[in-house]
């Protein structure tokens, strides 16, 4: 197995895309050995990229680089080529295409159409985020009748619904990064995500949305958009409400009336329950197993076509020196006397690494 390089920007980073990254790393590390680097700025004992490169000059197969962050993934694929590289998409529309012969892996249906659509003929695996053990339902008190995250949500949450909600309930607003928004979830009943404002307006994809389906495993009712990978998950009057399907009356009366009611949707651990990390992790071993057996299959189709390379630069090369009788190609690691006189592919008909690869290349001497 290969050694797989996470890369960040830097090492602590309070942003979602972040932690989901450093959960995929924690997950797979299970079943390939695994190393967090970053590329941007240098962190005690953490590797930092451009250090690491000098020493895999000429053992450039023996890695994988997983790369995560959308405004400087165009800027690592060129900088990493001949690298094998792994993309992790927990976002879309960043505006960039994905070199073949590079994997993605997407963090929600929503990202796998998407490149699926985008590119096609590259290796695609869906490997959703992870809701941590702490986000489940107790029987504690739920003291906060209406939980808004500021992070995100709508002007029309913000500025409009939630005074009027003040007005009739009990209302808390958390603003910026919570380390235990877990503990606010348990003892909240409604909570309310509308993101679809804050994504349009940065022409980006929400690539995952773990609040919603967080408060929905601590046993709130939700109250949501349900722009892109949202709709993994959500579905209205199934599992949740739809935010600003109507006026804000509408959505008042629909909150208020939830409050008033003891009823839910169900058993919430039975609906997160693909999410839990038990789950994740057969998925995670899984793919990183048919990542390292696709770079195996790279590696194994560029040594045979190296010698080709050396077969017909022979023979290209041999006409233009008549004073020298013609000489097979000194033999070497990569060139046996049998390969000279019969080359084939036949044992990479199976797979379809490259489009472009021959099925079967003959080369006779004369």
């Amino acid at each position: 197995m290969r050694l797989f390089i996470f890369l960040y920007p830097e090492k602590s980073m309070l942003l979602g895309g972040h932690t989901a990254q450093q959960a995929i790393q924690r997950m797979a590390n299970k079943f390939v050995a695994t190393k967090m680097a970053t590329y941007k700025k240098r962190s005690k004992d953490i590797i930092f990229l451009d250090d690491f490169l000098d020493h895999l000059e000429n053992k450039p197969q023996d890695v994988v680089f997983l790369i995560h962050w959308g405004p400087d993934v165009a800027q690592l694929l060129k900088r990493l080529k001949g690298f094998p590289i792994v993309y992790v998409a927990h976002s879309t529309n960043w505006k960039f295409s994905v070199p073949k012969n590079t994997p993605i892996i997407a963090v929600s249906r929503h990202s796998q159409a998407y490149w699926g659509k985008h590119a096609p003929y590259n290796p695609i695996y869906y490997l959703p985020n992870i809701i941590d053990a702490q986000f489940k339902n107790t029987t504690a008190d739920r003291e906060i009748d209406v939980l808004i995250m500021k992070r995100k949500n709508s002007r029309y949450v913000l500025n409009e619904l939630a005074p009027l909600l003040k007005q009739h309930c009990r209302v808390k607003v958390v603003d910026g990064w919570i380390d235990d928004i877990a503990k606010e979830m348990r003892k909240s009943r409604v909570f309310i995500y509308d993101s679809s404002e804050y994504y349009q307006s940065k022409n980006v994809s929400e690539g995952f949305g773990l609040p919603p389906l967080e408060a929905m495993a601590c046993g709130c009712h939700v109250f949501s958009s349900l722009n892109d990978a949202l709709s993994d998950f959500l579905e209205p009057g199934v599992n949740c409400h739809q935010i600003r399907a109507g006026c804000s009356d509408f959505d008042l009366q629909a909150i208020l009336s939830t409050l008033r009611s003891e009823g839910h949707f169900g058993d919430a651990e039975k609906t997160v329950l693909p999410w839990r990390e038990p789950n994740v992790c057969i998925k995670t071993e899984r793919i990183v197993i048919s990542i390292n057996h696709f770079f195996d299959g790279l590696s194994m189709v560029a040594k045979p076509r190296s010698a080709l390379s050396k077969i017909i630069s022979h023979f290209l090369t041999r006409d233009t020196q008549p004073n020298h009788p013609p000489q097979l190609p000194s033999k070497d690691k990569s060139t046996t006397e049998n390969d000279l006189y019969s080359f084939t592919y036949s044992d990479y008909d199976k797979h379809s690494y490259d489009c472009n690869t021959p099925v079967r290349t003959k080369a006779v001497i004369h």
